[in-house]
């Protein structure tokens, strides 16, 4: 007879049957049937465990079995209607992984109970009925020997299945030695309540009868609400082993042993219920406890998690804790060109990178949408700069996301405690507030220039105020704008600058997310818009060139009422003529109130002013936008530019160029920070290009320089 099963769990199925059997049979003689039979049990337990290719080693067990041990002659046919019926048996627990693999649920306790007494019933049924007409079982009468044997491998089901079954799960999973006896440690405790209850039992019961033994359910209940299921089935089986000694010791009549079987079924059956319930609600507990502190699609602590955790290493008194704000660069393209199901797996890939970089004690987390945060204690503030500059060399890479290559962008603020301030909220928006810099400036990484707690936020916007009112301390530095075709200088982009008196040179990483939350973004803008045009007006006198001006306009600035006046004025005070002036807005600032912003925006393009849509590929990308509003130049995204190496990002500048030129637009690429990446966007088409290749903003003198002696591309 092939066997299929494992060697090792075969041997150990026969030794545990035999020695079950005889255990069994200690219990019957001269004082009747059993309480229990527990090899029905082991059997059911084994066929669920290994499936139906053991039922031949059950056979042969059971032949075995009984011709060692069964005080009955061993009959071929019994067996294997036996084994037969409870192969059927263990398939209707397969059905289901609660048993096997996964968490029981209420649904496998009732798969248990009908398997349990289906089989046990079937089973009885077939091998009285084969050994009555076989003339092997002469008494007690048909119907009575069914009744017995069927309860008598129900019990044994019930006690011992659900035992052994979770006992080989968790000697599958048993961790290290150490913690394995911890465990045995921690589950004993709670099982002294069993042997303690049979105790009061067995001294009651001498004055009241066995009608005490319902107060076994008092333990087991309390299991059954404490403890996990395993340490439950555990008790279960200890509690019917008492019992049936209990039984067998007081000789009790054939019809209260019955009464007393179906209390242990009834026992068995109420504490798994009770537990497996217990168990469903502990875990829906901890999972609403994960989800209020995890981000449930990256699996990484969320802000409130993240924050709790900073304030308790800022609390430890650690020498410096490193704080990081990231921003995963586009996501929005991702989502809208891969689909959601890509978009998701970039997020995931990148949390999985930043894990993989965590330092020791360190947490990183999932702020929201593509921002992510991660903090970490340091042995000295000198080690911030290394480590933070490992974790964001840790970030780069092309990904395989849907299918496709993709080099991610990444955009890392950095501020450190305590030279950066000590409270929590302080660290994570100077952190913040360097990510928007380093993302303005496509430098990658940025550090906290606004750092000392004796300079928040209220002290920002003070200094801010005054430092407009004034107009001393702001200055314009200017960026070359080059044109591809001709390699000159076609115009530059003004960008502002703060000079602090005190503090110095402040970047606007720095200030300007305070003036966006202030609402100084508005005179702050317009301050920039008369100081860039009056410059171009200048140049343009010195040299009689037709440069060309890009002004940033804030979202915050199409609202305001006076807006078309002030170009008109700024225009009309400098001499220059509106198709000089470029004005550039993000898509999301044109989507804050569209209806308003095409007004304003056609009204200024009447003035014969240019509009620039920037960062074009990071936000909505719609064609819509570029029909809806005056725009004439796609300023392409550095983080497309600065991933040219990978041939998909080289055909999605390629399907802007081709874009741009069918809607008669300037397309002009920005965040060029190398000569490589120069010739590739020239080779793509792109009419002008922007970066550090060809010249940071510099103030108005270095700048004028440029125009004498324009930017060469070093070979």
């Amino acid at each position: 007879m092939p066997v299929r099963v494992r060697l090792l769990p075969a041997a150990l199925f026969l030794a545990l049957y035999l020695a079950l059997q005889a255990t069994a049979l200690l219990f019957q003689g001269a004082r009747g049937l059993s309480a229990w039979y527990l090899p029905a049990g082991l059997v059911l337990a084994f066929l669920t465990a290994y499936g139906p290719r053991s039922a031949p080693w059950v056979l042969l067990t059971m032949v075995v079995g009984g011709a060692l041990l069964s005080p009955h002659p061993p009959d071929l046919i019994a067996a294997v209607v036996t084994t037969a019926v409870y192969t059927l048996g263990g398939a209707l627990l397969r059905r289901g992984a609660g048993w096997r693999t996964g968490p029981v649920q209420l649904r496998d306790v009732a798969r248990l109970a009908t398997a349990a007494v289906l089989t046990s019933g079937l089973a009885a049924m077939g091998t009285v009925s084969v050994l009555r007409l076989n003339g092997t079982l002469s008494s007690p009468p048909w119907a009575e020997a069914i009744l017995n044997w069927w309860v008598g491998d129900l019990v044994g089901i019930m006690a011992l299945t659900p035992a052994l079954l979770l006992g080989a799960r968790a000697a599958r999973r048993a961790p290290e030695p150490p913690a394995v006896w911890a465990r045995v440690a921690g589950a004993a405790l709670p099982l002294l309540a069993i042997p303690l209850t049979l105790a009061l039992v067995l001294g009651l019961a001498v004055a009241h009868g066995l009608q005490v033994l319902y107060l076994c359910f008092l333990p087991l209940l309390w299991l059954a609400l404490q403890q996990p299921l395993g340490v439950v089935t555990l008790g279960t089986l200890l509690m019917s082993a008492g019992i049936t000694v209990l039984v067998w010791w007081s000789d009790a009549p054939a019809q209260q042993r019955l009464d007393v079987q179906l209390l242990m079924v009834t026992l068995a059956l109420t504490t798994l219920v009770v537990a497996t319930l217990s168990a469903e609600r502990r875990t829906q507990r901890e999972h609403l406890a994960r989800l209020a502190l995890h981000d449930p699609l990256t699996g990484l602590p969320n802000r409130r998690a993240f924050l709790t955790r900073l304030g308790e290493l800022l609390g430890a008194g650690h020498p410096a804790v490193l704080v990081l704000f990231l921003d995963i660069d586009r996501l929005k393209w991702v989502n809208d060109t891969l689909g959601h199901a890509a978009g998701d797996a970039y997020l995931k890939a990148m949390a999985g990178r930043l894990l993989r970089a965590l330092p020791a004690r360190g947490v990183a987390a999932r702020l929201g949408g593509d921002e992510f945060a991660l903090a970490a204690p340091l042995r000295a503030d000198s080690e911030a700069a290394p480590c933070a500059e490992r974790l964001f060399a840790a970030l780069q890479g092309p990904l395989q996301v849907a299918g496709h290559e993709l080099a991610p962008a990444v955009s890392v603020g950095a501020s450190c405690a305590p030279r950066d301030g000590t409270a929590v909220d302080a660290l994570l928006l100077r952190a913040d507030e360097a990510m928007y810099e380093a993302k303005r400036t496509g430098a990658g990484l940025g550090w906290s220039v606004a750092a000392a707690p004796s300079y928040p936020a209220l002290q920002y916007e003070h200094d801010l105020r005054r430092a407009l009112a004034s107009g001393r301390e702001l200055e314009l530095h200017y960026q070359p704008q080059v044109d591809l075709r001709t390699m000159t200088v076609s115009g530059f982009e003004a960008l502002v600058r703060w000079r602090h008196p005190e503090r110095g040179l402040i970047s606007p990483g720095a200030f300007l997310p305070v003036a966006e939350r202030t609402g100084l973004i508005v005179p702050l803008g317009s301050w920039v818009l008369r100081g860039a045009t009056a410059q171009l007006g200048r140049w343009q006198a010195q040299t009689g060139r037709p440069l060309r001006m890009a002004v940033n306009l804030a979202a915050a600035q199409l609202p305001s009422p006076g807006l078309v006046d002030e170009v008109r004025r700024a225009l009309a005070d400098s001499g220059v003529a509106g198709a000089h002036l470029e004005l550039e807005l993000t898509e999301s600032a044109l989507l804050t109130d569209p209806a308003r912003a095409a007004e304003v925006l056609t009204q200024i393009a009447a003035l014969g002013v240019r509009m620039a849509l920037d960062d074009f590929g990071t936000g909505y990308s719609s064609l819509s936008h570029l029909k809806a509003f005056p725009v004439s130049t796609l300023k392409i995204d550095r983080a497309f530019v600065q991933a040219l190496d990978s041939p998909l990002e080289r055909r999605l500048v390629q399907g802007v160029v081709a874009l741009g030129q069918v809607m008669g637009l300037c397309v002009l690429a920005e965040g060029a920070e190398t000569p490589e990446q120069v010739r590739w966007v020239r080779d793509l088409g792109c009419d002008a290009v922007q970066g550090y290749a060809l010249g940071r903003p510099l103030p108005p003198e270095q700048a004028a320089a440029l125009l004498a002696a324009p930017p060469t591309l070093p070979s």
